[in-house]
This record gives C-alpha cells, sequence and structure tokens, in this order.
C-alpha cells in the first residue's frame, strides 16, 4: 500500500485538474486558437519552471543538513503551487513547512529562512531572465 500511494495520488491530481480544466469553458476556447506547438512549449516551459523551483528547493534545504529528493521536492513544490492558488494566505507554504517538520523534523525558523532564500532567489532570477529577454527581444 506504502508503494502505491504516491500513484493514487498523482492520479487524485490528474484527476482534480482535469475536473478543473473542464469547467473552464473560457480557457479551453483560447486554447482552441493556439497551434498544438505553442500549447507543447508553454507546457514544457511550466514543467521546466516547476522543476527549476524544485532543484531550488531541494539545493536550498541542504543549509539546513537535509536531504531532500527530486522527486520529493518536485511533489512538495507541486503541491505549494496548488494550495497557493486554491487556499488562502499562501496556505502552501503552510502546509510545506508542515510536512518538513513532520518529516525532517525542521524547525519553523529554520523553514521560515529556507522560504525566504527560495523566494528571494526566484524573484531574483526572474528579474534577471525578463531583463535579458527584454534586452534580447528589443
Amino acid at each position: 500500500m506504502k508503494r502505491l500511494m504516491p500513484t493514487l495520488v498523482t492520479l487524485v491530481l490528474l484527476a482534480a485538474m482535469a475536473a478543473y480544466v473542464a469547467t473552464q469553458r473560457d480557457l479551453i476556447r483560447a486554447l482552441a486558437g493556439v497551434s498544438p506547438t505553442q500549447v507543447g512549449l508553454l507546457l514544457a516551459l511550466g514543467l521546466a519552471g516547476l522543476i527549476a523551483q524544485a532543484q531550488q528547493f531541494r539545493t536550498a534545504s541542504t543549509v539546513s543538513d537535509i536531504e531532500v529528493g527530486t522527486v520529493e521536492a518536485t511533489g512538495l513544490t507541486a503541491v505549494n503551487t496548488m494550495a497557493n492558488y486554491y487556499v488562502p494566505a499562501r496556505g502552501g507554504t503552510v502546509v510545506r513547512a508542515g510536512y518538513m517538520y513532520a518529516v525532517h523534523s525542521m524547525s519553523v525558523s529554520s523553514y521560515a529562512m529556507l522560504a525566504i532564500v527560495t523566494v528571494g532567489t526566484g524573484l531574483v532570477v526572474a528579474v534577471a531572465v525578463g531583463l535579458a529577454a527584454t534586452v534580447l527581444l528589443n
């Protein structure tokens, strides 16, 4: 059962995402006018962003001498993003902090430091990429 749980969670998340998209008629109509190549590129960029954030979290967690695996970091980042969208007041941060406390015994103050570092680094990288894109495209 323990090995089946990640698969079940993944299937439930995919079903929830499909159900959400099915209720968004405007989104479906807007995507109908986009070429499959552009949709694929957008999906690839979104996945690359998720993986980059997960690797950033994984690397930053080593400051607290905690080893977080790639799959664990990616899952935590995805859940953090989804919970921030659906739960007000940065619910994903609370979920991820609770997970890190329960599984890795990370104190709340250590998690706060980790969250500040990852968000700050993410903002710096986003600004740098945005500036580079602006300079290159203009």
